[in-house]
């Protein structure tokens, strides 16, 4: 429940079981230590999420394990949480180290804890009204490029390291997926008869952590778009963390 409560509703999602195991741990140690139910789901929640964000416990992670274990064992558990967001979630690590993971075009980790942000926030997916990201995820829904695939390659953008980053996709209804086709985003939105100015269209590319200025843009515009969605894409990770 407390997993679900955070958004991360299926475990194959999840590619660090360390984070889990310490987790479920943590939540063992705490109940046992007879920490008040809401202060124990408070911790076991931001702890796990720090862990996955920051790769904390990957690769031989036997002795960050006991550590973390014993410090919140020995001292208060809300004071060991504080001074490891102290350390480990600075301004740089929001402003640089996670825009800096963002750029990728490998469906992984990061990915997976944006989508979390969407399934938690119940969003719906891109232009796909009224079906949400779950539905979506659920049904292996379309992830759809915004900058459509075939459009980026016949205007000269041929390496799937730069279609493919994650900052270009997003999870779309198949039938809106088949009208958007390989039409630049400024053609598309058009096409679909889609205003700036209309209120659902905002707050779904808000929940979506598309720029408005999509509007206004093609090929040229590419990399453009890509860092624009990158920090929006970071600002809603950093948003969600802090409302765990």
């Amino acid at each position: 429940m407390i997993l679900q409560s955070m958004g991360i509703y299926n475990f194959n999602y999840i590619r660090s079981i360390n984070a889990l195991n310490f987790g479920y741990a943590l939540y063992l140690l705490l109940k046992d230590k007879k920490i008040d139910v809401q202060e124990r789901d408070y911790i076991v929640r931001r702890f796990v999420m720090l862990s996955l964000l920051t790769q904390r416990f990957s690769g031989s992670s036997e002795s960050q394990i006991d550590l973390d274990i014993r410090k919140f064992d020995e001292t208060n558990p809300q004071k060991h949480l504080a001074d490891s967001e102290a350390a480990q979630l600075s301004d740089a690590f929001w402003n640089h180290t996670l825009f800096q993971r963002l750029e990728t075009n490998q469906i992984g980790p990061i990915h997976y804890i944006y989508l979390f942000t969407q399934i938690k926030d119940k969003n719906i997916g891109f232009l796909s009204q009224p079906t949400s990201v779950q539905s979506m995820l659920d049904m292996h829904g379309d992830i759809h490029h915004i900058f459509p695939k075939n459009y980026l390659r016949k205007n000269g953008v041929n390496d799937k390291r730069d279609y493919n980053q994650i900052a270009n996709y997003a999870m779309v209804q198949k039938e809106i997926n088949i009208k958007i086709s390989d039409k630049a985003p400024n053609e598309y939105l058009n096409a679909l008869g889609l205003s700036r100015d209309d209120s659902n269209v905002i707050k779904n590319f808000k929940e979506n952590a598309v720029p408005m200025n999509l509007f206004d843009m093609d090929v040229d515009n590419y990399q453009e778009f890509l860092a624009l969605r990158r920090r929006l894409m970071a600002t809603k990770i950093k948003d969600y963390y802090y409302g765990l």
